[in-house]
């Protein structure tokens, strides 16, 4: 599995576990990477979904020596999305879910916060939370965060072989 592919998916292992309740086995609301076919997702749990997928990165100005350690912050975006604003639209035994997007929020900006990832160069930070829509009995907040990665670069060295006959 590729570098990005490693720090999503522990990403969503870290969230998975931060939404998780006590003596359950799995999270409040259903915790995925991003979709392959975002346009045909339907979320079907019934408290809402959290979902990871990579932006992009930023590198630092090259160098353009034949090794070197490249240091580069990568962005994943935690998509959130909730059937209720700030308290669970069920009965009184479900209150305590938390699942109401504020909640998520919260829960997932304490996870996130001066973590560091087995595959990452330093410490998360977070960069912004934005109200995104509410659309069909859903609220949708995206979260974005950066990630200090590194890693090391080679550049192929070019060699330039050239066979000339000697004169007979």
């Amino acid at each position: 599995m590729s570098a990005i592919g490693l720090l999503e998916a522990a990403i969503v292992a870290r969230i998975g576990a931060a939404l998780t309740l006590p003596g359950q086995t799995h999270p409040k609301v259903e915790v995925r990477a991003w979709p392959e076919r975002a346009r045909e997702y339907k979320m079907s749990h019934p408290h809402g979904c959290a979902m990871v997928i990579y932006k992009g990165s930023k590198f630092a100005q090259d160098q353009s020596t034949a090794g070197q350690l490249v240091a580069f912050e990568a962005e994943f975006e935690l998509g959130l999305i909730s059937r209720t604003l700030r308290e669970p639209n069920a009965p009184e035994a479900d209150a305590a879910l938390g699942t109401g997007i504020y909640d998520l929020l919260e829960s997932c900006r304490i996870a996130l916060l001066g973590w560091q990832p087995d595959q990452a160069a330093g410490a998360v930070r977070l960069r912004s939370e934005d109200f995104d829509d509410y659309v069909e009995g859903t609220w949708g907040y995206p979260k974005r965060r950066l990630s200090r990665q590194s890693a090391l670069k080679y550049r192929a060295a070019l060699h330039d072989f050239s066979f000339h006959r000697s004169p007979r």
